[in-house]
């Protein structure tokens, strides 16, 4: 509920965006990058996540061994700023993962307030909140999405970046080529094609993906954490009604960038639809999720748009980012509750030996739960 609050808020600001000048708009995305920053630190420890990190960056050593390399070198950096206040530290990351959001829509003429809006009840609650590493990954994949077409070589090198962050991202290296196929008819065959073979590849213990040992043993953790099944719901009806309007746009369409969008979203589709088989397989869709924020912020702050256009972009909105919301609170084992609203104030203050103690107490309750 606090979340959602939350996003009305910077989407009722968004509203004013196109009177604001550009140092206006600057001081007030960072004003507020740092005000959700703050929210969010002291809503995080509600979750699950902050468990694992924490007791594996207490333990030296054991966080590089677990997470991504770019991840562990900047946490642990701003742990060392922070006197090893790990709420401090979490505060830092948000403020700098917010700013970063910041940054790129005043560069790129977007709404700030209505992309921050978006991101919070479509992601809020089971990436931004549960997935710290993936949360910076997929900012970095949006600067490279901005670079794909002049500055190909710096979008592969953020890709790679990205990658050290969250290992899913690399898929991007193997996505973005895709659209470069000038044939519409025969990129919809080859993206479609290459996202089944890559997610049987996944499966398969003789895959390419397996030899690299980091990324290996992810995989077989995913897979071992997630039954392979394949369900159809409300989420992959949705994604066959995208796919079909996104392939009348794709042939409709004449401005090269548009295409290049549509196209990325048409990959997007494809992937959150097989992703019913392969649950976790969904991360890999958020990626693109970040550039449908931008996507839709843009367009409904310009001038480029008609009205109708505007109307009907606005109704496709509502039912993409609420339905994600709605199923975050469908999934019983969701950490947070609709109506969660504690505050973990003294988290900052707190003596280091008390959240420690916390922190094994309820990792034990969390064991028991999952392992009755």
């Amino acid at each position: 509920m606090l979340i959602l609050i939350n996003s009305f808020i910077f989407l009722f600001i968004g509203l004013f965006w196109q009177n604001l000048n550009t140092r206006t708009k600057t001081l007030l995305s960072l004003f507020f990058s740092i005000f959700i920053s703050v929210f969010y630190t002291l809503f995080y420890f509600n979750g699950n996540d902050w468990l694992i990190y924490y007791l594996k960056f207490k333990d030296p050593g054991s966080a590089f061994t677990t997470f991504e390399p770019a991840f562990s070198i900047l946490f642990s950096f701003l742990l060392y700023l922070s006197l090893d206040n790990f709420t401090a530290a979490i505060l830092y990351y948000f403020i700098i993962c917010f700013s970063l959001i910041s940054l790129f829509c005043i560069k790129n003429k977007c709404n700030y307030f209505y992309f921050v809006g978006f991101l919070l009840i479509a992601l809020g609650h089971n990436l931004v909140l549960e997935q710290l590493r993936q949360f910076m990954a997929c900012i970095i994949m949006l600067y490279s999405f901005m670079l794909y077409r002049h500055r190909r070589s710096s979008c592969y090198i953020l890709i790679i970046l990205a990658s050290l962050f969250h290992t899913s991202s690399i898929i991007f290296l193997f996505i973005l080529p895709l659209i470069q196929i000038k044939n519409k008819y025969f990129f919809l065959c080859a993206s479609t094609i290459f996202v089944s073979l890559f997610i049987g590849s996944i499966q398969n213990s003789a895959s390419l993906f397996y030899l690299i040992p980091f990324i290996g043993d992810k995989l077989n953790f995913y897979i071992d954490s997630n039954k392979i099944t394949f369900n159809i719901g409300y989420l992959t009806t949705l994604d066959i009604l995208y796919f079909l309007i996104l392939t009348i746009l794709l042939f409709n369409t004449k401005k090269e960038s548009y295409i290049l969008y549509i196209k990325i979203f048409i990959i997007g589709c494809q992937i959150h639809f097989l992703s019913s088989l392969i649950p976790f397989f969904v991360r890999v869709s958020y990626y693109i999720y970040f550039l449908c924020f931008y996507v839709f912020s843009y367009f409904l702050s310009s001038n480029e748009a008609s009205k109708i256009q505007k109307q009907s972009l606005l109704f496709i909105v509502c039912i993409f980012i609420s339905s994600h919301f709605i199923s975050y609170f469908r999934n019983s084992n969701s950490p947070i509750n609709f109506s969660t609203t504690t505050f973990y104030l003294k988290n900052l203050i707190i003596d280091d030996d008390i959240l420690y103690n916390y922190s094994l107490e309820r990792y034990r309750n969390l064991q028991l739960i999952n392992n009755p």
